[in-house]
This record gives C-alpha cells, structure tokens and sequence, in this order.
C-alpha cells in the first residue's frame, strides 16, 4: 500500500486490525480456553479486512485478491480449529456452561449475600460473574478477609486449584456450622494434552454480625 494511502486514517485503523490478528490471534489463540478471548473477535475484524480490499480502488487490481483469500483462509481455519475438539473438550465446554447457567442463578437470588468465584486464569470468564464489582474481591487472601469479618459470603471454587490454606479454612467453617455446600459440578479440564478431573464447589458461608 503506497505510504499516502497508509495515512487515510480508516486504513490505518485497518492495517492495525491486520497486525492485531497476525500478531496476536493467529501464534496464540489456538487453546480452547482462548477461543473467547481471540478468535472469537477475530471474525468481524478478518471481514473488515476483506471489505476494505474488496472496495479499495487499487492500483493493483490483484493485490486485493489475495488479500481477500488470506482473510478468509484466517477465517476458515479458526472455524476449523475452533470446530475440531477431543470429547474431553467439548464436556469441558458444557460442564462450564452449565457451572454459568448456576451461576446467573445464584446472582440473580434476592437477598442473597456476595457472590465471588475464585479464579485461576482457566475460568477467569467466570469470574466475571461475581457480583462483588471488583476483581481484586475474588482472591483467596481478601474472601478470607472478609470471611475474619463476619460477612456471608457465596464462594465457587475448584478444590483442585485453590491454596491449601484456603481450603483448610473452609474445612473449619464446615465444622464449625458456618459453611455448607450449596452444590458441585464435576468438569475435565484439558491442560498441556492432559485431562485433569476436578469439581466446582459453590458453598455458602453464614454471617456472624
């Protein structure tokens, strides 16, 4: 592309989209635990692409040809990928599917207390479904500070991934009556080609003031 026809601004704005999908999406979008995040944006903006050659004036009537094939080549492979998945995979997808749909419920219960999940980086989407506000009200040290202070509190977790002494701590909520599980979801996490089993706890812990 000649160097004033770079300065248009909506071709700058596009070229950024174009290195913004080479660079990003394409090297490190491929985990499923991604898809989400990437590839699923990658689309509208692999059609803006596509567009912009398609009605650009050209002086090079072929160059926009090939521009077109590379975006919707970009476009069926990530379908592809984002298709083909092991039956380890696709139960993940619909154990967390189903840990949402629990989830909206729990959020949406009148006169419930505080809702947090706490997140590792493969259910950070999750997470954002706590009503808390704040994602920093999602780590183990500020529920267990808040937990100190008497207030009820809605937790979701996976045993496997919290900190021992978070876990213990819970355990002595338990025992001591403040604690009880409100419901579990068993999910098979799939992490460097190996499936993990683990369980999503949701437990609700009694106020003290």
């Amino acid at each position: 592309v000649p160097r004033e026809r770079v300065a248009d601004p909506p071709r700058r704005i596009l070229l950024s989209a174009l290195l913004w999908s080479v660079v990003v999406i394409m090297p490190f979008s491929f985990a499923a635990g991604k898809r989400a995040d990437y590839i699923v944006p990658a689309y509208p903006t692999m059609a803006l692409i596509a567009a912009w050659w398609v009605l650009d004036r050209s002086p090079w009537p072929r160059l926009w040809r090939l521009a077109v094939a590379v975006a919707a080549g970009a476009i069926a492979v990530m379908a592809v990928v984002n298709w083909i998945g092991t039956d380890q995979r696709r139960s993940t997808i619909d154990a967390m599917n189903g840990v949402a749909a629990r989830l909206l419920e729990e959020r949406e219960r009148p006169h419930a207390p505080p809702l947090v999940v706490v997140d590792p980086l493969f259910m950070t989407q999750l997470s954002s479904m706590a009503t808390t506000g704040r994602p920093a009200d999602s780590s183990e040290t500020s529920i267990l500070n808040a937990i100190d202070r008497g207030e009820p509190l809605r937790i979701g977790y996976t045993r496997e991934h919290a900190s021992p002494a978070f876990v213990a701590r819970l355990d002595q909520l338990e025992a001591a009556g403040r604690l009880h599980e409100r419901w579990r979801v068993p999910l098979q996490w799939e992490h460097d080609k190996k499936v993990v089993d683990l369980e999503f706890v949701f437990d609700e812990v009694a106020g003290t003031r």
